[in-house]
């Protein structure tokens, strides 16, 4: 673990150079080497035992043939990706390196462009995605749809959708993403969310589990490869709430009642903070801020009604929506224009984001420990 604490150290050193005025070209720099050391972290991770590294590294290793990749079932930009790969060297370690350079490069790429505070929203990051040193399917996914941003602010509609739809290759549940253009300009009351949270949560409690997908999938093509996705979601969801085991971690259906009910008070509590933060914010972002704080709440409402039809569903897909929360928080903490009350914002953050990082690891649900390299 002590490797994470380090890096956890370093990324948390970083952050507080947005505290502080230092030259544009200083920060470009910074965050040039930030990328260097985080694909090289991502590139090196080697032989973990848990999560979804052997699955990817069979994958590539396994198949030779393009239509042996395709008949794995997975997107086919990341099938097209690893063919490509191969069809260069058989070095999975290239794979990697190829993959994090995309992601990272990508995500640091569109955090540069969307905030004038990059090093916080990458604490926050870390703390989210593991600053993205576990590259999977739908990491590239979170990555450009983040990146797809840019076009919602711009209002550029068709950039904005080709890059989605691009996302949507590497991992099907991003294509959901497509609604963010027309709901970061609604002009939508507080009270008014406050009833959609509520009638949602009555929903979800309600819900009898597991029906409202079955019917969903029911008016899918059955060869549709979001079908297949939601079929998956539905088989975890079934298997979770009976105690069966699926993977490292499973839970029983008493633990998902806690992990809902926590998974709401987090995102839901932050939602105040953001909205009394909203009218601190410098004028120039007034606009902006407003639009992802829109995001944002839907990302709440999506992770409030999904999560009793499932789990995986609800996380994966409310998070293209909520993971505008590493751009929102900085925005809050830098509105404040009392140096002293932002530095104890600031310290409020580090306790935040130290918990969601750590507290994982207490419970055994963490990245894997110990991390192990390709050296090892």
């Amino acid at each position: 673990m002590g490797f994470y604490v380090f890096l956890f150290i370093f990324i948390l050193l970083l952050s507080f150079i947005d505290l502080v005025s230092i030259k544009e070209y200083v920060r470009q720099i910074l965050l040039v080497i930030y990328c260097i050391i985080m694909i090289f972290i991502s590139t090196i991770r080697w032989n973990q035992t848990q999560g979804d590294w052997q699955r990817y590294y069979d994958f590539f290793t396994q198949n030779d043939r393009l239509e042996q990749f395709f008949d794995r079932g997975w997107e086919p930009a990341y099938v097209l990706l690893n063919y490509c790969t191969k069809v260069l060297t058989d070095e999975y370690v290239l794979f990697m390196l190829t993959a994090a350079s995309i992601v990272i490069i990508t995500k640091v790429k569109g955090i540069y462009k969307l905030t004038p505070y990059p090093f916080l929203t990458l604490l926050l990051n870390f703390a989210n995605q593991s600053g993205d040193i576990i590259v999977i399917r739908q990491t590239f996914a979170f990555a450009i749809t983040l990146y797809s941003f840019i076009y919602i602010i711009d209002r550029d509609k068709i950039k904005f959708i080709l890059l989605v739809l691009l996302a949507s290759l590497f991992h099907v549940s991003a294509v959901m993403f497509l609604i963010a253009y027309w709901i970061y300009d609604l002009k939508i009351t507080k009270r008014t969310y406050a009833y959609i949270f509520t009638l949602a949560t009555i929903f979800s409690f309600i819900m009898i589990q597991g029906d409202a997908l079955n019917v969903i999938i029911g008016y899918l093509p059955a060869d549709l490869s979001l079908t297949f996705k939601l079929l998956k979601y539905q088989t975890e969801y079934e298997d979770l709430a009976t105690g069966g085991n699926v993977e490292a971690g499973v839970r029983s259906f008493r633990d998902l009642s806690t992990l809902f009910f926590g998974g709401v008070v987090r995102r839901a509590s932050l939602l105040p903070i953001l909205y009394c933060a909203k009218k601190y914010v410098k004028s120039i972002y007034t606009k902006m801020y407003g639009g992802l704080l829109n995001v944002y709440c839907v990302g709440v409402i999506t992770y409030v009604l999904f999560y009793n039809i499932s789990p995986s569903f609800a996380n994966r897909g409310g998070y293209y929506f909520t993971c505008v929360e590493i751009i929102l928080i900085p925005f809050a903490i830098m509105s404040i224009s009392a140096v002293y009350r932002r530095m104890i914002a600031y310290l409020i953050l580090v306790i935040y984001v130290s918990g969601k990082f750590f507290i994982p690891f207490v419970l055994g649900s963490g990245m894997e420990v110990p991390f192990l390299t390709i050296f090892d």
